[in-house]
């Protein structure tokens, strides 16, 4: 009876510890898309403390800022036409910089740029430099258009969802680390240059 016993158990293992595998691979595969799924609920319902668990927001506004600051500051040093005035315009740039990322970083900014391909900027002043605003009213009027997802790992702890939108010829890349076995958190925005050249 106990070597009976035995040789069930040892069958149990051999059954339940490939198909504990499989169902660990497998999961470990899908996760990106779990936690995209994820993401798109909490931004539809702009839940907040799900958004700050999938969100690595201090990355996330550096990489907006970066490129976003240094084709605005270009241009301000473009309408100053003095070398001696250069700094003149990273300066002048930097709040409207802020303002942009200050929006962009909101549920509905987010979502505005993935779907769309459109920068939020609604707290910008600025009679010179802003978007362009059909496209804004167009999306407030819930005509968000369809675009062509992919989803890709670029190693096996970072993955990239690239989204083509109607308003861009290159994609919007969303950048996502793995921050344990299953979660993942948005660290970056690659924004295409034909975006940046509204502003």
């Amino acid at each position: 009876m106990k070597t009976q016993m035995i040789s069930k158990t040892r069958g149990y293992r051999k059954v339940g510890i490939p198909l504990f595998i499989l169902l660990f691979g497998f999961s470990f595969f899908i996760s990106p898309y779990l936690a995209l799924f994820r993401f798109k609920m909490a931004l539809d319902n702009s839940d907040h403390v799900t958004l700050n668990s999938m969100i690595a927001f201090s990355s996330l506004r550096t990489s907006l800022k970066k490129q976003i600051k240094a084709p605005l500051a270009r241009k301000f040093k473009q309408r100053i036409g003095s070398n001696l005035f250069s700094d003149l315009g990273i300066l002048m740039a930097e709040p409207i910089v802020n303002s942009i990322v200050d929006s962009t970083t909101t549920p509905r900014g987010i979502k505005l740029l993935l779907n769309n391909g459109i920068l939020s900027n609604s707290n910008t002043s600025n009679n010179h430099i802003k978007p362009n605003i059909s496209k804004l009213d167009d999306f407030d009027k819930d005509k968000e258009q369809e675009n062509k997802i992919s989803l890709f790992y670029t190693n096996l702890n970072r993955f990239v969802l690239s989204s083509d939108t109607n308003n861009t010829n290159q994609p919007v890349k969303a950048y996502w680390q793995r921050s344990n076995l299953f979660d993942w958190k948005l660290i970056s925005v690659e924004i295409p240059v034909e975006i940046l050249d509204q502003y």
